[in-house]
């Protein structure tokens, strides 16, 4: 079975943990339905940035609240290669390696802008009984109307299909 992508707001995601106490597992909520970690897009204006040694953070704000975003930095292509058990020549993994750093370079130069409106997906799961969003991609939206047709698509998907 695969997991579709839901469109949702960011209060829905930070509504989405509880914590049951006792040390357990936080379990995730949607529309009022124990689920597994989900794929969700969500689309605002990033709000602060936070960048650590194997990880960067980021906030996006759509007016209903503030998700929290997670985007690890690449692994190297040695720990992969590792990882993978692939027999990959020197002159492969520093090429792989180099991809992997353009790309990241990419994205915290250019999407990840303070103020910029971006449209985020990844998988919903929990942290120190936090929701955030574990980013698969992000993308910079220079479309004016993008929130606004977000916006109108999630609230006609949770209206039409997805309480149904």
């Amino acid at each position: 079975r695969r997991a579709h992508t839901v469109k949702a707001f960011a209060s829905q995601v930070a509504g989405s943990v509880s914590d049951p106490g006792g040390g357990a597992k936080p379990k995730l909520n949607f529309l009022g339905n124990e689920v597994d970690p989900f794929l969700v897009e969500l689309c605002g204006i990033v709000v602060w940035v936070t960048e650590k040694e194997k990880y960067v953070t980021f906030g996006v704000d759509d007016s209903t609240s503030v998700a929290q975003c997670l985007v690890w930095r690449p692994a190297s292509a040695a720990e992969a290669q590792v990882a993978k058990r692939a027999k990959w020549s020197r002159e492969e993994t520093q090429a792989l390696e180099e991809v992997a750093r353009d790309r990241h370079g990419r994205l915290l130069s250019s999407e990840l802008v303070l103020g910029a409106q971006v449209k985020v997906r990844g998988r919903v799961d929990s942290y120190l009984g936090r929701a955030q969003v574990k980013v698969a991609s992000v993308c910079k939206v220079d479309d004016p109307n993008a929130e606004t047709e977000h916006r109108m698509d999630a609230e006609r998907l949770y209206r039409d299909v997805y309480t149904k």
